[in-house]
């Protein structure tokens, strides 16, 4: 069988995209992954059974004419799945698409999500978002296959604690909400803070280093960041912070990561924490607005502060269960399961023989 698995890059064996190949073919190992063909090599299309969309949603909006672009573009492919009877297997990675700027994007996520064969959700709050925001209909599409773990070497943690130092990794984007941390940094001075990651734009960049630059307990590190750099920064850190907007962060690639990691996380209650076990071991909360979300996210940075300063021993260990228990539950053997007990690779298209 052969599957389009979107975006078509190199990833590399311990990323999120590579990990759910892998799963794919232990499911099925006759499984062949190919590029999106030329739209007049018809034969290549007749043979293709599956596309299966990450991020597919996503638009290139930096100005009107490359969002027309790309979104013609894949209208097209939708198209040419439709006449070539291909199932169109998206992910739900988000609520809506970060940072749009036009209508027009999230008109084009409700139409992708309402045409594609199968909706494959990360965790069960999936579900309930969907049916609050695109209606009930849509639910006979859904598909649970978690995020899957990673394989890390365990974090690092020093014998006796130290500076309280708190960590935000990942792509540096407004929803993510870095403001706050910049004024949880400027409040609370005698605990170190580092950023660290790829921002939006080179604007952004200047408006957070602008923000900084009277904080000496503050470290930013603009730049995408390779395995090594991600795993060196967790190392430095007693804590991940991760205030997103709840209004489209529904799953956590980096929270996972941290996880697998073993490092304590700050974060709001997504679906990536809905579907521990020990979620009662994670520094995590709910909010019911802008104000109400600062409220809370310093709650739960000084109770973690005071469980690492009075009990340093149960501090670490949460982290260790909780990677436990990811290492078990989402490893690349389980996803595969998940993706086998489905059935989705069984879907039979138009053109298949009976």
């Amino acid at each position: 069988m052969k599957i389009v698995f979107y975006p078509i890059t190199n990833d590399d064996y311990n990323s999120y995209l590579g990990i759910i190949k892998k799963a794919i073919k232990m499911s099925d190992p006759l499984i062949e992954f190919v590029k999106i063909p030329g739209f007049f090599n018809f034969y290549r299309w007749k043979k293709i059974k599956i596309f299966w969309l990450n991020w597919f949603e996503n638009l290139d909006n930096r100005n009107l004419f490359r969002l027309f672009k790309g979104l013609i573009n894949k209208l097209l492919i939708i198209l040419y799945c439709k006449l070539f009877g291909i199932k169109l297997m998206m992910v739900f990675h988000n609520g809506m698409p970060h940072d749009p700027k036009y209508n027009i994007e999230k008109i084009f996520y409700r139409f992708l999500l309402k045409v594609s064969n199968k909706i494959l959700i990360l965790s069960n709050i999936s579900k309930n978002v969907i049916k609050r925001d695109f209606g009930r209909g849509l639910l006979k599409k859904i598909i649970l296959i978690p995020h899957p773990c990673y394989t890390l070497d365990e974090k690092k943690y020093l014998q006796s604690p130290h500076r309280f130092t708190v960590l935000f990794m990942g792509l540096i984007r407004p929803y993510k909400n870095l403001e706050m941390i910049i004024d949880l940094a400027s409040k609370y001075r005698d605990i170190s803070f580092i950023i660290a990651g790829k921002p939006l734009s080179e604007k952004y960049l200047a408006d957070i280093l602008n923000e900084i630059k009277q904080l000496d307990n503050v470290e930013l590190y603009a730049k995408y960041l390779s395995d090594e750099e991600m795993d060196n920064f967790i190392n430095l850190a007693d804590i991940m912070i991760l205030p997103y907007n709840t209004a489209t962060s529904i799953n956590s690639g980096v929270a996972m990561y941290a996880l697998s990691k073993g490092i304590n996380i700050i974060i709001p209650f997504i679906g990536t924490i809905e579907m521990l076990k020990n979620k009662d071991k994670v520094y995590h909360y709910s909010y019911d607005s802008g104000e109400d979300h600062m409220v809370k996210l310093e709650e739960v940075l000084l109770k973690s502060r005071y469980d690492f300063s009075n009990d340093y021993n149960k501090f670490i260990s949460n982290s260790q269960q909780l990677r436990s228990e990811v290492i078990h539950s989402f490893s690349v053997e389980k996803i595969s399961d998940f993706i086998d007990k489905s059935g989705i690779l069984k879907l039979k298209n138009k053109t298949d023989k009976k």
